[in-house]
């Protein structure tokens, strides 16, 4: 068997998925090559690996060479941490073995020494009755007696041996243990990782450069977006925080931030969905117990099919056909596949050490188109700005962020899934840039209606906006008026008749909420009228009161 020549490895680029990692190893000196079969090892590899991942290309200069064999072994280790403390543990571990050994054969000597004496024993009660009748000598039972002797002298020697060799060994074992005392209570870690031991076979001798690829878990990344949001133009700087917990520092590295993922993607088939009546069934008699519990067991029974069969029509329980998809990257600057992996390639070397904190990357910085919305409501009558953003070329994935606007800190949100195009809000927060007043200019309560012992209020108002700023503006104005659940009081006027107490007329009027959509130009002054009326019984009492 050829000799294992173990060689250093260094990881030279990392591909970081939402929720593992892909890495890269390439050997540190050139690797020297004999004729014939050689066997490499790549040790301490990440307990974290995936050792069904593990891909091997490599490079002969100037000689041909064959790749056999890749073996991933797991190796686990109980180690302190200090050497001479595992030392002493591992004398330990082969003393107690040897211990062992020498009871082992210390019971089966004794069980010859016992054997032999019983078929000694019964040897000589059946002498007499072979001697009585001719069929031996006693000369037989002399040499009997003799072998019997130096057999039994002989294992009891062996015996007093191996109990000396044992006393010996305990007293070794104990020595140790006193050695191992003397370190205090450190305690035991345990070491888990991989060797990768690859067999190549190569017609000549030269050297060789090898590339190890593998997948390993416990590194991930999460989307972090800053929005710079200004009267001229928008940008997004999109970030990327990785995380790595590998174990495996990634230093000086050529690194590309995915958005694929490791979990299989499912398809479920729906399944039809049934509704039926439920048969409820009587109780059982009480005067017939045997009966009445064959009943009850078997009402029961039936219940429970019904309830099974009607959760599995609801798909809770049923078996999904699973259809797994293979993972894909794509290896560009910048790409993105069929059904939406997006691949950053970063341009300069990156750190990324195995700390657990996250590590900030740009992965674009992304101008986008964005218009300034305004929104009034009566009922906190304040002005609220919102950018109306337009994404574009890249899929946002959900993530922390931060809004600025004109270099000021305004909060921080959450979004969500952003297709590329699609238009999201953003940033709102209070403004001064229009003014919104609404004044009540009529009020005429308690008239008597044409119905005797009806009453009606009457109530006009005016919205006032001003655009103060220098461009056209979008501007969405809801305000409300009563809205009756009760058929003794009747409101004026209902969706049909809008007309004759709104100008202009509202966008939206639903359940009495009125929502204006406007367009204001520069500085100009814009006015919605509108009033409507309550009529009731005069011995009604409205809750809450009428202004």
């Amino acid at each position: 068997m050829s000799e294992i020549k173990g060689i250093d490895t260094k990881i030279s680029n990392a591909v970081i998925f939402l929720d593992g990692a892909r890495v890269t190893r390439k050997n540190i000196a050139e690797i020297s090559l004999e004729p014939g079969v050689n066997i490499i090892k790549i040790g301490a590899i990440s307990k974290f690996l995936d050792s069904d991942s593990v891909r091997v290309k490599g490079t002969g200069k100037g000689i041909k060479a064959t790749l056999i064999d890749v073996e991933v072994n797991y190796i686990y280790k109980e180690v302190t941490g200090k050497k001479e403390l595992d030392e002493l543990q591992e004398k330990l571990k082969q003393l107690q073995k040897e211990l062992n050994s020498l009871k082992e054969e210390l019971q089966h000597f004794q069980w010859v020494k016992n054997n032999f004496s019983n078929v000694l024993n019964k040897f000589s009660a059946e002498f007499p009755k072979f001697f009585a009748a001719g069929e031996t000598s006693l000369q037989g039972l002399k040499d009997m007696q003799t072998y019997s002797n130096e057999t039994i002298s002989n294992t009891q020697k062996k015996l007093f041996e191996l109990a000396e060799k044992i006393e010996n060994k305990n007293l070794e074992i104990e020595k140790v243990r006193r050695e191992i005392q003397k370190f205090g209570g450190l305690a035991q870690k345990v070491e888990e990782y991989y060797d990768i031991v690859i067999s190549i076979e190569a017609e000549s001798a030269g050297t060789f450069d090898l590339n190890v690829t593998y997948q390993i878990r416990g590194a991930f990344w999460t989307p972090s977006y800053d929005v710079l949001i200004s009267e001229n133009e928008t940008k997004i700087n999109y970030r990327a925080e990785i995380v790595n917990k590998t174990l495996e520092d990634w230093i000086d590295i050529n690194l590309e931030v995915s958005t694929a993922t490791f979990k299989p993607v499912r398809i479920i088939e729906p399944q039809p969905w049934y509704i039926q009546e439920r048969v409820y069934y009587p109780p059982a008699p009480r005067r017939d117990k045997e009966k009445g519990r064959e009943r009850s067991e078997a009402v029961r029974e039936l219940e429970k099919a019904t309830e099974e069969e009607l959760m599995d029509y609801e798909g809770m329980e049923i078996e999904e056909k699973k259809k797994e998809v293979e993972m894909k990257v794509e290896q560009a600057a910048f790409s993105e596949s069929g059904f939406g992996v997006q691949i950053y390639k970063i341009k300069k070397k990156m750190d990324i050490k195995a700390d657990g904190s996250k590590h900030p990357v740009l992965l674009q910085e992304i101008d986008v188109t964005s218009t300034r919305l305004f929104y009034w409501n009566s009922m906190d009558q304040q002005l609220i700005a919102q950018e109306k953003i337009k994404n574009g070329e890249s899929t946002l994935l959900p993530g922390k962020c931060k809004c600025y606007v004109d270099g000021d800190f305004i909060g921080e949100t959450n979004i969500k899934v952003i297709s590329p195009g699609e238009e999201f809000k953003l940033g709102a927060r209070r403004s001064y840039e229009m003014k919104v007043e609404k004044k009540l200019v009529k009020r005429e309560v308690g008239k008597k209606g044409i119905i005797k012992g009806k009453l009606t209020n009457e109530y006009g108002y005016e919205i006032k906006i001003n655009n103060y700023r220098k461009k056209e503006s979008e501007i969405t104005i809801n305000d409300r008026i009563p809205h009756s659940r009760s058929p003794d009081i009747i409101v004026e006027p209902d969706e049909k008749h809008l007309d004759d107490y709104f100008k202009p007329i509202p966008d939206k009027f639903i359940l009495s909420v009125a929502t204006f959509e406007l367009k204001l130009a520069p500085e100009q002054e814009f006015k919605i009228k509108y009033g409507y009326k309550v009529s009731y019984n005069k011995d009604i009492t409205i809750d809450p009161p009428l202004p």
